[in-house]
């Protein structure tokens, strides 16, 4: 009798298969007891591109930095909300803060004086030799402009003993050679050093605002890490926020509107406190980010204002230069305005030489600060958010201060 071919054995069944390992859920995926939820800070991270921006200093100060727990769970712990838990994915950020451009506003009144006939030998003598007078020199200008070259080719046709006091006057002003040329270098040469020497104020002023924030001592570098610390810590429940290395700094301004839960307090106020409290050793000058009166002459400063002004001065000079072409080398004043003319030609040089290198020194402290080369950025925006945040918390530094001489 023929034997039965032998069947293969039953697969085992699907609970018995030894499990795939990739199915099971990653070490990495599976979630710790979670912390509690705090408010969110909603900035904008920013990635180091290298070792040379304050964030490496940020971070090594971090393990200098303290702040109370307990105080700060209560006041910016987030209340359980079933309803914000599901919804909370789909929350908006705020728009970031925009700083407004300070609006410049600049009244020159000039006083205006009566010219008499005895001064008129003043005004020659200024004419002579460059020397300044006892006269407005801009209302000088403007009296030349009071007459057309033809109404004083048929004055000067006119007897003498026909014409009335202010005629006469403007003839014997324009007697003087090159009369309106020399005006207008007399105009240049008397605004050129009150209009040059706020220039170049102006432009040292941006000089050591930009090396103030450039060169940070390790006290500011405390202040950033401490914020550092505390936002990474309320946006923990955020992927796109949290584990930050560094933040845009616009975010500063805004940390005085973030509200405890009670209102009785602000992140702001906290981080200052936290500061004062964590050294007992400092004193109330010991102020830890750049004072807010080394900023303001700064953060109202723009680069277009800065070229308009030189512009300006440079195109005087050239027009004193070409006047200069057109007297005679005999005349004393052609030598006077050509010393004037090289000289400010010098000062001006300079002054450009210094607007570049402060132009330079504010693209690397935005490089500094971590901020891409894509972004825009202009100085008084910047300067604005740093004199901002300066500002509020210098008020809450002084609250602080009296806090603990009353305890003391």
């Amino acid at each position: 009798m023929a034997r039965k071919a032998s069947c293969p054995p039953p697969p085992l069944p699907p609970l018995l298969l030894a499990p795939d390992q990739s199915l099971l859920p990653s070490p990495t995926l599976l979630r710790s007891p979670k912390g509690p939820s705090f408010k969110p800070l909603f900035w904008k991270k920013v990635v180091p591109s290298s070792n040379k921006t304050i964030w490496q200093q940020v971070s090594e100060q971090q393990k200098h930095v303290n702040f109370n727990e307990e105080v700060f769970q209560k006041l910016f712990q987030k209340k359980a909300d079933p309803t914000v838990r599901r919804s909370r994915s789909l929350s908006p950020g705020r728009s970031p803060c925009r700083v407004l451009n300070d609006k410049r506003f600049q009244a020159l009144q000039i006083l205006m004086k009566n010219i008499s006939l005895d001064e008129v030998y003043k005004i020659m003598e200024s004419c002579k030799n460059l020397k300044k007078c006892s006269l407005d020199i801009d209302t000088l200008a403007r009296v030349t402009n009071m007459i057309t070259s033809n109404e004083l080719k048929k004055l000067r046709s006119c007897p003498a003993d026909c014409l009335e006091q202010p005629e006469r006057f403007l003839l014997k002003l324009f007697a003087i050679e090159n009369f309106y040329e020399k005006v207008t270098c007399l105009q240049h040469h008397s605004h050129f050093q009150e209009n040059f020497q706020p220039l170049r104020q102006q432009i040292h002023t941006l000089d050591s605002a930009y090396k103030l924030l450039c060169r940070p001592h390790d006290k500011l570098c405390q202040v950033l890490a401490l914020v550092l610390l505390l936002g990474n810590k309320m946006n923990a429940d955020s992927s796109s926020r949290s584990n930050a290395l560094g933040f845009k700094l616009d975010i500063l301004t805004e940390l005085k509107d973030v509200r405890s839960c009670d209102g009785s307090s602000n992140l702001l106020k906290f981080i200052v406190q936290s500061y004062v409290d964590s050294h007992p050793e400092i004193s109330g000058n010991d102020y830890p980010v750049p004072v807010p009166n080394l900023l303001m002459p700064a953060a109202s400063v723009t680069y277009p204002d800065l070229k308009s002004k030189y512009k300006t001065l440079l195109s005087e000079i050239e027009a004193c230069k070409k006047i200069c072409m057109q007297i005679s080398n005999k005349d004393p004043f052609q030598k006077e305005i050509s010393a004037f003319v090289d000289e400010s030609s010098k000062d001006l040089k300079c002054v450009h030489d210094e607007l570049n290198e402060a132009e330079s020194l504010f693209k690397e402290v935005v490089r500094f600060y971590g901020l891409d080369k894509t972004e825009s950025i202009s100085s008084q925006e910047f300067l604005q958010i740093w004199l901002s945040f300066s500002q509020t918390f210098y008020s809450y530094w002084e609250h602080a201060f009296a806090n603990r001489r009353k305890i003391l």
